[in-house]
């Protein structure tokens, strides 16, 4: 009798103990993370990605970019600018030059576990460039009270509205520490909106107004929120 009354009471201390340390084990799992990625800065840009878990395999990532380099004046002679090393040059413009730029994009990823920290992950992106640039265009003044129009070498600006839709692989480091690496690689096709009487920056597939299929790839440092 005092054997079964002891076994009862070993139980019932056990099990609270048990689902402690189950609970401990859960709580370990990150439910929120936030992360940046270093390479936009080359680009002038600066991204920013927002994490939310919506089951133990599958997550919902929201992005955010904001672009900005300051203008820069182009030096003037008498028939045409030049740079003089006074511009920037990156990889969204082709490698050409260009005197400043703004922009803002926002984007939406899924993320699937595929195998152990292995994911897989499509993804949806809009982003708006305003860049400025050094070019011929057309530019209106009035004389006698009529307006004429002057083609001619100044500052000049094109707006791009670029959508693009890709799908990357990416491994993830263990959810139960604070501080994560996550590289990832994939796929994708953008097609940009520009006006096409300016220049396009679409002669590789990384450029503002690149029309079809591009590589995508970079790495996430950030931090689990549990």
């Amino acid at each position: 009798m005092y054997r079964k009354i002891f076994i009862v009471l070993l139980l019932c201390c056990l099990c609270p103990a048990v689902c402690l340390q189950a609970q401990t084990k859960e709580e370990k799992t990150a439910q929120y993370a936030f992360s940046f990625e270093p390479a936009h800065l080359y680009n002038g840009g600066f991204r920013v990605n927002l994490e939310k878990q919506l089951r133990s395999t599958d997550w919902i990532e929201l992005n955010l970019t904001g672009y900005y380099l300051p203008h820069k004046d182009a030096e003037v002679t008498d028939s045409y600018y030049y740079w003089g090393g006074n511009s920037y040059m990156t990889s969204n413009s082709d490698f050409d030059s260009f005197l400043g730029l703004a922009g803002l994009g926002i984007g939406i990823t899924y993320k699937s576990f595929f195998h152990r920290n292995l994911r897989v992950y499509p993804a949806f992106s809009y982003n708006w460039y305003n860049v400025e640039y050094a070019g011929y265009d057309y530019y209106s003044y009035n004389e006698d009270g009529l307006t004429f129009y002057d083609y001619k070498w100044a500052d000049t600006k094109q707006s791009f509205h670029k959508l693009a839709a890709h799908v990357s692989l990416g491994v993830r480091s263990s959810l139960e520490r604070s501080f994560f690496v996550e590289p990832y690689f994939g796929m994708g096709y953008a097609y940009s909106f520009y006006d096409k009487n300016k220049r396009h920056y679409n002669e590789t597939m990384f450029g503002f107004g690149h029309r079809g299929l591009f590589l995508t790839a970079g790495i996430k440092l950030g931090f689990n929120i549990r």
